[in-house]
């Protein structure tokens, strides 16, 4: 907080904050570039507990959309019905979080993918 009140009235010390935040950001790009090479072995990972073909489809398909919901799914995967058990079959093994209260448009998320 001290940073950004300094670059406040008359003489601001702009070269602290803006060192500061390329900090931040060199950090942050750090992180997002290590989940994105671990994204690929976990996806490989959780493929293997994956026993239909439908689930898998669903399950890569989350790496595409980590938030959705069963409309969100086209027929080529599945049917309404398919892709609703496959995913509720996924949030059983873990792989995937849904609020198991909502009982209408459930969205179901890919927690460890984000």
């Amino acid at each position: 907080m001290h940073l950004l009140n300094g670059i406040r009235g008359d003489n601001p010390d702009w070269y602290l904050w803006i060192k500061f935040f390329l900090e931040c950001c060199e950090r942050m790009t750090s992180k997002l570039i290590e989940k994105m090479k671990n994204a690929e072995q976990f996806a490989k990972e959780c493929l293997s507990k994956c026993r239909l073909d439908t689930e898998k489809k669903v399950w890569m398909y989350t790496f595409q959309k980590p938030y959705c919901k069963v409309s969100d799914f086209d027929s080529s995967i599945g049917s309404t019905i398919t892709v609703r058990k496959a995913l509720n079959s996924l949030s059983d093994k873990g792989l995937l979080f849904v609020d198991k209260e909502v009982k209408r448009n459930r969205i179901y998320r890919n927690y460890d993918l984000l």
